[in-house]
């Protein structure tokens, strides 16, 4: 039996089997490793972005990275689920059906408001409806944007900053967000809350991809003072 994982002072994860967690085994999540975006690889595709939909595609990207979301969630998140004067979004969770208010950069409020201003103006309207999608097709702006759509521009952001095509997918947003936690110290269970993984299991695959960090992790814990 595998206890939960608790937290230190100084935002550690321990577990009770630390030799699966360091060196691979049962507590690993199955499949191959994720493969994520890095920082710089999602400020190249934001810069790459191109066209009428240029706004619209590189905020969309900015806030896929920020949340950690599924393509699904951010497809369909609604103008009342943003709480930009909080710095918050509420989210429905596609696979646990939960709900959840994610705190996001102030970067990332920026980028929303700078892009529901431009749909205002392109639609010519004052306010947007509460129940309306967030993101919305350009040249049918009573159209919502979907996964086919994201698919379609980050290929060919990805292409354009020379990226290579196998890291050009939504998911890899969802990587790249979480090896970033998971390197920047931040505990499993507040990667797997953010993530919206419904077992730790899962969250643990990444990992596989951050092994410096669990170096660095094992160096740190529960060091002597002088």
């Amino acid at each position: 039996m595998t206890t939960q994982p608790q937290h230190t002072p100084d935002g550690a994860v321990q577990a009770q089997h630390v030799h699966e967690i360091a060196g691979g085994g049962k507590g690993r999540g199955s499949g191959p490793p994720p493969i994520p975006l890095s920082k710089e690889n999602v400020v190249a595709l934001m810069a790459a972005c191109a066209g009428n939909s240029a706004l619209r595609d590189a905020t969309m990207i900015r806030f896929l990275y920020d949340t950690g979301c599924r393509v699904s969630e951010a497809c369909g998140v609604r103008i009342e689920d943003l709480e930009l004067d909080r710095d918050r979004v509420r989210f429905h969770r596609s696979k646990t059906d939960d709900k959840l208010n994610l705190k996001i950069w102030p970067a990332t409020v920026a980028a929303l408001e700078r892009y529901l201003d431009f749909r205002r103006q392109l639609e010519g309207r004052m306010f947007l409806g509460a129940r309306e999608k967030v993101f919305r097709s350009i040249l049918s702006p009573f159209n919502s944007v979907d996964r086919r759509i994201v698919n379609k521009f980050l290929l060919k952001a990805g292409l354009a900053a020379g990226i290579p095509r196998r890291r050009c997918f939504p998911h890899a947003l969802r990587h790249g967000r979480a090896v970033a936690m998971l390197e920047d110290g931040a505990p499993l269970l507040s990667i797997q809350r953010r993530l919206g993984h419904s077992s730790i299991t899962t969250t643990m695959k990444y990992l596989d991809v951050a092994e410096n960090w669990v170096d660095e992790w094992a160096y740190r814990a529960g060091q002597l003072p002088e």
